[in-house]
């Protein structure tokens, strides 16, 4: 799971997107200090993982969309 969400935090970031870069930082820094998500962080990493959210933003590294989307449907269920 870790290694998916870094991926993410670095698609955000090459991409400029520094406000949800940030924001998986976060989650990311409780990932490493904890070992795991806490119930708070599970949610909010569920709820950025959607195309109305992480979604509707532009990642040069995606030719089509979709990918991007399914790419956020793979994090999102490896949280549960």
């Amino acid at each position: 799971m870790k290694e998916k969400i870094t991926v993410l935090y670095n698609y955000l970031e090459s991409n400029n997107h520094m406000q949800d870069a940030f924001r998986i930082a976060e989650i990311l820094g409780e990932y490493d200090k904890n070992g795991n998500l806490s119930e708070l962080s599970r949610k909010r990493l569920k709820a950025m993982c959607t195309p109305r959210y992480l979604g509707n933003l532009y990642i040069k590294d995606f030719s089509d969309p979709y990918e991007w989307w399914n790419f956020l449907a793979e994090i999102k269920n490896s949280i549960d």
